[in-house]
């Protein structure tokens, strides 16, 4: 679901007998919502992890190189 998805939204009108927007279509829209935002939060924070081990990955790496830079350095 994109920004201008919610933006441009229309409802159904009341029945004649009921002022505003037909309720079960507001109600269906919150509930499709409400999925859309609990799946971008479930992928926020896969990301987030994924992001954080990609890091430790990343810090581990650089440490294994400097110490065999060092090491070469003091053999060579």
């Amino acid at each position: 679901m994109q920004p201008h998805d919610v933006a441009n939204v229309t409802f159904r009108r009341a029945p004649w007998y009921r002022i505003g927007l037909d309720a079960t279509d507001v109600r269906a829209y919150l509930g499709r919502i409400a999925d859309a935002l609990v799946l971008r939060d479930h992928v926020e924070r896969v990301l987030r992890t994924e992001i954080a081990r990609l890091r430790s990955e990343n810090e581990r790496i650089k440490l294994g190189l400097r110490r065999w830079q060092a090491d070469q350095r003091s053999h060579g």
